[in-house]
């Protein structure tokens, strides 16, 4: 929470290797430039709402922690995501929102946490690398929910399902359905190729495809 909600607009941060703690920058809306050529280390909700921002640099981010990271973060640049060597996990919602067209992962990439890449609108491509040996199944957030420019995936074998978004809900009126399937509504999704390993795909998987 450092500078949270103040109205900087500029931050230079140290040579030195810096860690960025959780909501550290959160609601700083005119913040338009921030050097993060060397931060390795950044939490859930360190940018969320840096609504002038335009442009960053991940390149040397080794650990993503926490959800919403760049929730709100609309005006940043389309830009190619080339995940830095020492990466191993990606956590679920930790690259949600943000605006990127291609992912590439390291090879020291072993985990992957479903929901990662949640409502990544320029996402046009994704190719999950065997070095992934790990895929955890989140109870509620999965697939690619929101990613509407989506137009390949490419599954290694530690996807051994695809589970659905959302979950049922119980009230005195019943119970309410607000699943959507794992590529719910992706009409730009042309060509989907599955790992040797998957053995279960859930309900509504390709509804409105």
């Amino acid at each position: 929470y450092a500078f949270q909600s103040s109205n900087i607009t500029k931050m230079t941060l140290p040579e030195s290797s810096v860690t960025i703690g959780a909501s550290a920058f959160r609601g700083c809306s005119s913040l338009t430039d921030i050097n993060l050529d060397n931060v390795t280390s950044i939490s859930g909700s360190a940018f969320y709402g840096c609504s002038s921002l335009t442009d960053i640099n991940l390149d040397n981010v080794t650990s993503f922690n926490g959800t919403d990271i760049f929730y709100k973060c609309d005006n940043i640049t389309p830009f190619d995501l080339h995940l830095a060597e020492g990466l191993t996990n990606l956590p679920s919602r930790s690259l949600s929102y943000l605006n990127i067209k291609s992912i590439t992962f390291p090879s020291t990439m072993t985990t992957y946490n479903e929901g990662a890449l949640l409502e990544c609108k320029y996402l046009k491509s994704v190719v999950f690398p065997n070095t992934i040996t790990s895929v955890v199944v989140n109870s509620y957030y999965n697939g690619f929910q929101g990613c509407s420019s989506l137009e390949s995936v490419e599954f290694c074998d530690a996807f051994t399902e695809l589970k659905y978004y959302g979950q049922y809900q119980y009230s005195s009126l019943g119970t309410e359905d607000y699943t959507s399937g794992y590529f719910y509504n992706l009409t730009n999704l042309s060509s989907i190729k599955f790992g040797t390993k998957l053995s279960h795909i859930y309900q509504k998987a390709f509804w409105g495809c």
